[in-house]
C-alpha cells in the first residue's frame, strides 16, 4: 500500500524493523534530555523542525513524515557517547553486528583481567539462561530475546578483548 504524499513522494511507509529504531532513537533522545534536565522537545533545535513538528519524524505511527539520513545524522551528532551507542547498537544488532566502540575510545575495563572476568560471568549467564530455556523443551519468544541480549553483549566483551589484545601489541 503507497502512502504518497507531499513530504512522502516515493509512497514510503514505514516498517516493524524502521519503527523499532524509531521507537530507540526516541527513547534515546528522551533519556538524554532528561538526563541534562532538558524536555524532550528542546533536542529539537538540532534538527530542521519546529518543536511541535519534531515528534511527527520519531513517532513510529506517523506514517506522513519521514525521519531522514541526515536527521540521524544530526541526531546522533548532539548525543553524548552513552546515548549515540543505544541507537547504534539497535541498528547493528537488526543487521546482525556488534557495536563495540573502538580501541582508542577509554575503556570501562581498566585491566584485562577484569575484562576476562566480566566475559566468564556473561559466558556463565548465556549457559544458565539456555539450560533455563530449554529445560521444558521450547524456547519462548521471551527467552530467545533474553538469549540473544545476553550473547550479543558477550560478543561485545569478545570484541573488545580482542581490540585491548592489539592494544597492547602496539
Amino acid at each position: 500500500m503507497q502512502n504518497q504524499t507531499s513530504q512522502n513522494p516515493l509512497g514510503y511507509f514505514k516498517i516493524a524493523e524502521t519503527s523499532k529504531l524509531l521507537k530507540v532513537i526516541e527513547y534515546s533522545i528522551n533519556s538524554f534530555c532528561n538526563s541534562i534536565g532538558f524536555k524532550n522537545g528542546f533536542f529539537s533545535k538540532f534538527l530542521p523542525y519546529s518543536e511541535s513538528q519534531y515528534p511527527k519524524y520519531i513517532n513510529p505511527s506517523e506514517t506522513t513524515h519521514n525521519l531522514k539520513i541526515t536527521d540521524l545524522e544530526l541526531i546522533l551528532s548532539n548525543l553524548d557517547l552513552t546515548h549515540k551507542k543505544i541507537i547504534l547498537d539497535s541498528l547493528c544488532q537488526s543487521c546482525g553486528f556488534v557495536c563495540v566502540d573502538t580501541a582508542k575510545e577509554k575503556s570501562l575495563f581498566n585491566s584485562i583481567e577484569n575484562l576476562l572476568l566480566n566475559i566468564s560471568a556473561t559466558n556463565g549467564d548465556l549457559a544458565k539462561s539456555f539450560l533455563s530455556a530449554v529445560e521444558d523443551g521450547n524456547i519462548n519468544d521471551l527467552e530467545k530475546e533474553q538469549l540473544k541480549k545476553i550473547s550479543y553483549n558477550l560478543r561485545e566483551f569478545l570484541i573488545t578483548f580482542e581490540n585491548r589484545i592489539i592494544e597492547t601489541n602496539k
